[in-house]
């Protein structure tokens, strides 16, 4: 039986006629499954799609039942504008924190997911819940700005990728390991590359513009570790780590 389930809940990113064949990040996690299960069957896939708050919502109370030991859970919108508000960020925190038990990682992929409500809080569990020591999500990972939807999109596929290869060999719950797993899948990335936009359209990269909190087992808030993850990163890529 398939230890992981990829939850991959996505709105159209653009309208059919300027986007022809209409672009989708669900193909890259395709091949993260596909991939996974050339030698045995450890990985599913499950897309969905979304197109306001309420099939948002449905799409995830549905999701949520598959019977997989681990979920991580990829949403996927345009963050500016109207795509996603904060109270859309704010209900899908509740809806992860009641009925998110198996959901071990979270990623919002949306422009400026960071400042538009708090997803981390979909971590956030009280004292009764730390009695079940398989409570809820372990890690939130969203970003600061305005990001290249190609360069988003393979970013997250080796974030998925590594952490796929990780739960389906077992638990990760602790910080140290939790920062371990995704330092490694994102290594290959340079975080001084260009990666998105600012407010005033002045090229970011993706280290100014990564955000991460982490909430290790048997911890009840969430705590914020961008700047660990960036630090373990550069390790990895035998870079110094910079004077944050």
């Amino acid at each position: 039986m398939p230890n992981v389930a990829l939850l991959a809940i996505e709105s159209p990113w653009w309208l059919p006629r300027p986007s022809n064949g209409v672009a989708s990040s669900i193909p890259f996690f395709e091949s993260v499954a596909r991939n996974h299960n050339a030698k045995q069957n450890t990985v599913n896939l499950y897309p969905a799609t979304f197109f306001d708050a309420a099939s948002l919502d449905a799409a995830l109370l549905n999701l949520f039942q598959t019977h997989e030991n681990y979920q991580l859970l990829w949403i996927g919108a345009h963050g500016h504008g109207e795509r996603v508000s904060a109270n859309q960020v704010d209900k899908v925190a509740a809806l992860v924190r009641q009925h998110g038990k198996r959901v071990k990682g979270v990623i919002l992929s949306a422009c400026e997911g960071a400042a538009i409500g708090r997803i981390e809080q979909a971590m956030a569990c009280d004292a009764e819940s730390l009695e079940h020591d398989s409570f809820g999500p372990n890690w939130v990972l969203t970003y600061r700005h305005c990001v290249h939807w190609f360069s988003a999109a393979l970013f997250e596929t080796a974030l998925l990728q590594g952490a796929a290869s990780a739960y389906a060999a077992g638990g990760v719950t602790g910080r140290p390991r939790l920062l371990e797993m995704l330092a490694a899948s994102a290594a290959t990335f340079s975080l001084d590359g260009p990666f998105g936009l600012n407010p005033q359209g002045e090229s970011v990269t993706l280290g100014e513009t990564l955000r991460l909190w982490v909430r290790p087992q048997r911890a009840q808030q969430p705590e914020d570790a961008t700047d660990e993850l960036l630090d373990a990163i550069r390790t990895l890529q035998g870079q110094p780590a910079a004077d944050w």
